[in-house]
């Protein structure tokens, strides 16, 4: 399934999605030891 969807997802996407998730993540840990600590 995810072979399938990654193959009708544009190229020049794929970057742009792993750079907001990365994002993101960095994101999340932030707030998480923002609470943390």
């Amino acid at each position: 399934y995810a072979r399938e969807v990654l193959d009708t997802v544009p190229v020049p996407f794929v970057p742009y999605t792993s750079t907001m998730l990365k994002r993101t993540l960095s994101g999340l840990k932030r707030k998480i030891s923002g609470n943390i600590y």
